[in-house]
């Protein structure tokens, strides 16, 4: 193996020159046994290791060549048996590099190499640290989708790495898979773009890694240059303030953003000053009028709504999410924040942080700027799909998570295939007269993990877009969820009555809802977003010969593979490269009646069925074979008794079902049957 490493030996706070270790040695290093105790003091000695980059003699400040390996921390769960189970699943992944737990046991690193589309690492360092936090993102993406392990990303740099651990369990694969970045921006991208808008209500892009690694190192030159020109003693208690006021001139002088300024700041403890300090320091060297305008010509309301924009600008990121209905927030210059639903807790709280702030606003104007139209909306479906990247063509993903289900259906594969584009049709809000109508079922015994394939259907960064049953009593919930859900698992379908079983097979048809706000009389019309899927234990579900077509049945015979790690990206970045290129997403004439005459060994036979079967048959259209409905009925109800007797309506369901000719004879309305002799 040629992988290196660089290794640098600390010792009382300096540096070493840089070593390339081979990671063959770097793993026989982590599994040998420490020569004497770890002790705090022994442990900051320990040489660090880092695996990005390969740095020459004089230390950090030469750039010698990529490596391409990211380190991931990996949260061990407290449970040893779950901790055990969680290394195991890390371990069997192909793209598992190096896997080594820290000295509290607590946290799980992982190395994997990740590399371009094209196999070239990029040469410049302000490149290469972009490719890095790209690679980062898509490779904690990855694990967690495979192992549902969480895992915690770190600010990403050149320089980031760990101490040397001694763990005698290491794992090393030298024969470890690459992990593909996918950086290239696809049609779906460029049809949702990433944008922002700044105060003058001009768009643009996002920044790029690029652009937020050199306000790093900027932000890093300032606080050399103020530590350069500080003529007061350190133990002078005003000698940080008086730094930190220094280093906000310099910050604002370079335009770097102020609130990234202040937590970098407020994270350096050699300050030893309070994060409030730190900020009225930077806000006094910040303040500038808006658009050129004194303060003293505006009115209050005026000032108040300039002052409440410019602190979100300052401190907070505001989206609206077109799912949750909903917005979310997160504090700004910190980009791996959650983002987080804004409640009126919140509200108040980013209230009372504005007036300390030196502002007026009270938390009605704090919610009347978050809950306007200038916060840009937001699509997580739509983002996902963005991030997706390019098919690579190499295997048929949809048809290998068919696959996974064992069954008899000889359509089943080709005809989830079609579902499945559908599903992502509907997402994306395709032009179609209809909505997605067609419902797989997965029908077999409890215990063959039907739900679980079904939840396994999404994404797990979109399960919350999941939901397993769905409540018909209140319509407006229903179309409310209609917009809301991805994906919609009608569990137990056996178990909804004949008007439930009427209002699903109603909506399936919908592409677009009217949907009225909570304590609002308005109705807006909003894009359709769920599709849906069933699973059921009975073996006859369908009850409505009509509607039959509208239903995948899917006879499961064995243990449906939920176990097997599925690649996401590549399934949805598959279903998009075949939406992109026309593949359709509707059933044809011809599929539809296979999937009808499939399904009739499904369709449940109901007692009117059963005893016109049993005393009726068909006949030709003569005069002599006209019988009125209400005759056959009253013959069949005497033959019966109790609960058995059918009903009007099941009687006619029932002649048509059993393709009875309908007709009019002498202005009368009825049926050409026969009495079975």
């Amino acid at each position: 193996m040629d992988t290196m490493v660089t290794k640098i030996r600390t010792s009382h706070g300096h540096l070493g020159y840089p070593v390339a270790l081979n990671v063959e040695e770097l793993a026989a290093l982590i599994a040998s046994k420490p020569h004497a105790p770890l002790t705090p003091s022994r442990r900051a000695r320990l040489p660090q290791i880092i695996f990005g980059t390969l740095f020459g003699r004089n230390g950090l400040h030469e750039f010698r060549q990529p490596t391409g390996l990211v380190l991931l921390h990996v949260t061990v769960p407290a449970d040893a048996q779950a901790a055990a189970l969680q290394r195991q699943r890390l371990q069997q992944l192909p793209e598992t590099l190096l896997a080594f737990t820290d000295y509290s046991r607590r946290t799980l690193y992982i190395v994997a190499r990740c590399m371009p589309a094209d196999g070239v690492l990029p040469t410049d360092p302000i490149a290469y640290l972009s490719h890095l936090k790209l690679a980062q993102q898509q490779a904690a993406r990855y694990f967690e989708a495979m192992t549902e392990c969480r895992v915690a990303l770190q600010e990403e740099s050149l320089q980031r790495g760990c101490r040397l651990c001694f763990d005698a369990e290491v794992y090393i694969n030298a024969g470890a898979r690459d992990l593909t970045v996918l950086t290239g921006l696809d049609t779906l991208r460029e049809r949702y773009p990433l944008a922002r808008t700044d105060r003058d209500g001009i768009t643009e892009s996002e920044p790029s890694w690029a652009d937020v690694e050199r306000e790093r190192l900027e932000y890093y030159a300032c606080v050399d240059k103020a530590w350069a020109k500080a003529d007061a003693d350190e133990d002078d208690p005003l000698f940080g303030e008086a730094l930190v006021t220094r280093l906000a001139e310099l910050c604002h002088k370079a335009g770097l953003p102020e609130e990234a300024c202040v937590r970098r700041t407020g994270a350096y403890g050699r300050w030893q000053l309070t994060e409030d300090v730190v900020r009225k320091i930077f806000r006094t060297a910040y303040r500038r009028n808006t658009s050129g305008r004194p303060w003293s010509a505006m009115s209050e309301k005026e000032r108040i709504a300039r002052k409440v924009r410019d602190f979100f600008e300052r401190r907070y990121e505001l989206r609206y999410n077109v799912m949750r209905q909903c917005e979310e927030f997160r504090p700004k210059g910190i980009d791996f924040h959650p983002w987080m639903p804004l409640t009126e807790r919140d509200i108040n709280r980013i209230g009372q942080e504005q007036m300390l702030d030196s502002g007026a606003a009270w938390p009605i104007d704090i919610r009347q700027y978050a809950q306007s139209s200038l916060t840009a909306d937001y699509n997580p479906v739509h983002e996902f799909l963005a991030g997706c990247g390019t098919w690579d063509r190499r295997r048929d993903y949809i048809a290998l998570l068919a696959r996974r289900v064992p069954t008899t259906n000889p359509n089943w594969e080709r005809l989830f295939h079609r579902w499945f584009l559908g599903m992502v049709a509907q997402w994306l809000g395709y032009s179609r007269d209809y909505g997605n109508a067609v419902v797989p079922m997965l029908i077999g015994p409890q215990g063959c993990r039907k739900s679980t394939f079904c939840k396994l259907l999404v994404p797990r960064s979109l399960r919350e877009y999941y939901i397993d049953d769905i409540k018909l009593d209140n319509a407006e919930q229903v179309e409310r969820m209609l917009c809301r859900m991805a994906l919609v698992n009608i569990d137990e379908y056996n178990a909804k009555t004949d008007r439930e079983q009427a209002k699903i097979k109603r909506i399936l048809t919908e592409r677009d809802v009217q949907v009225r706000r909570m304590r609002s009389d308005q109705y807006n019309l909003r894009q359709r977003m769920a599709s849906f899927v069933a699973t059921t234990n009975e073996r006859q579900p369908l009850t409505d010969p009509t509607g039959s077509r509208r239903y995948l049945c899917c006879e499961v015979t064995g243990t449906i593979d939920t176990v097997s790690p599925l690649n996401y990206q590549q399934l949805y970045a598959q279903a998009l490269y075949e939406l992109e290129h026309g593949e359709p997403t509707w059933m044809s004439p011809e599929e539809e009646q296979l999937m009808a005459d499939y399904n009739l060994r499904f369709q449940s036979t109901s007692t009117a069925e059963l005893l016109l079967e049993a005393y009726y048959k068909p006949a030709p259209r003569a005069k002599t074979n006209f019988l009125r409905a209400v005759d056959i009925l009253d013959d069949l109800q005497r033959r019966v008794r109790g609960s058995d007797r059918p009903t009007m309506p099941q009687l006619l369901r029932a002649l048509k079902a059993q393709r009875y000719d309908y007709g009019a004879l002498n202005g009368q309305r009825g049926w050409y049957a026969q009495k079975r002799e």
